[in-house]
């Protein structure tokens, strides 16, 4: 069953773009460092009410981590989703949520078929798939499933009524850098950008 969260969106379609190029090797060894270092796993997971397995951070800290120029660059990647340019951030959304997830068998293994509580989503994938075996993020399109690339430093931008997830990790450990934008109820109208992925019937992960 996919847990669907509502983002306040209009389109039934969502919208996905793949291998945005968003950090740098230097920047993703230091996340996972970090990760590593703050990893807890008390928090349930809104998803499947699984141990989350995330390290929380604010706009503040991930500056203090990456860099007030990397933020601010990652802060505008829901443009190309149809995000306002000419929108203060702080007058577009709400909040902003920032984590570090961590996925291997030992910790958190997958995460099933969802749709996101947010407007815009961002995924950063900060190892290669070399260190790590399965653990692949697919999205629905249509009536297949979609394995977006998502090489180290590259990120996937969608829309957050797009249904997505994670198969299994069998072995390694997979780190990524989730940031959700979740827009004011008065915020200006969403501007239609992008590839659209269209609805589609449930999937199963296995």
């Amino acid at each position: 069953m996919i847990r669907s969260h509502g983002n306040g969106m209009e389109s039934p379609c969502g919208r996905l773009i793949e291998n945005i190029a968003a950090l740098n090797v230097r920047q993703c060894e230091m996340l996972c460092r970090f990760a590593e270092a703050h990893m807890t796993s008390v928090v349930p997971d809104t998803v499947d009410d699984l141990p989350e397995y995330q390290v929380n951070l604010s706009v503040e800290g991930l500056t203090e981590l990456l860099g007030r120029d990397t933020v601010a660059a990652l802060l505008k990647m829901p443009e190309a989703l149809g995000a306002p340019s000419d929108v203060a951030t702080r007058d577009l959304y709400e909040r902003i949520d920032i984590f570090v997830r961590m996925y291997s068998p030992r910790t958190r293994p997958y995460i099933a078929f969802h749709s996101d509580t947010s407007s815009y989503t961002i995924n950063i994938a900060l190892n290669d798939d070399s260190g790590f075996d399965g653990g692949k993020l697919l999205a629905v399109n249509g009536t297949t499933l979609k394995a977006p690339l998502h090489s180290r430093g590259t990120a996937i931008l969608h829309t957050g009524n797009v249904v997505h997830g994670v198969s299994k990790v069998e072995s390694g450990t997979r780190y990524s850098l989730i940031l959700f934008f979740h827009r004011k109820a008065d915020s200006p109208a969403h501007v239609p950008s992008g590839p659209a992925v269209p609805a589609a019937p449930e999937p199963v992960l296995s």
